[in-house]
């Protein structure tokens, strides 16, 4: 091999192990990139299971809430079942009330009738009476 054989080879050689140098250090950059994001992925990741955890703590305590809103519902809804069949009865004696009220009502009026024709019998009695005791005027009895 002649020298310039020989120095064109060395320069190959030198440009290429050159470019496997940049190479290397492109290919170093590369794998540093790749670990950093590696490692903010998996801090990603924790983060993630940390958040599903309280996701799933949130879950459980609305669950329990759910469950403890169902359970007042439905004591809330006893107690408007109970409420109801209050009302039913006091519209029931209401209405027990206000008949008792008519009936009573009605007797008063037959009472108050029953006292005038009484009223007036005993006017007529009394003014009979009178008239017999005066003796129509003079104070002897008629007759």
């Amino acid at each position: 091999m002649t020298d310039e054989e020989m120095r064109k080879t060395m320069q190959f050689i030198i440009e290429h192990q050159a470019q496997f140098a940049v190479d290397i250090d492109l290919l170093r950059e590369a794998q540093e990139r790749f670990t950093a994001n590696l490692e903010k992925l998996s801090e990603s990741q924790a983060e993630l299971r940390e958040s599903q955890a309280r996701l799933s703590e949130s879950l459980a305590e609305l669950k329990e809430r759910q469950l403890g809103m169902l359970i007042l519902q439905a004591k809330s809804e006893n107690r408007l079942d109970r409420m109801e069949e209050v009302v039913r009865d006091l519209v029931r004696v209401t209405t027990q009330l206000m008949q008792a009220v008519e009936r009573t009502d009605a007797s008063v009026a037959a009472l108050f009738e029953s006292q005038a024709r009484t009223d007036e019998r005993l006017n007529s009695f009394i003014r009979t009476v009178e008239r017999y005791i005066t003796g129509g005027g003079n104070g002897k009895p008629p007759g």
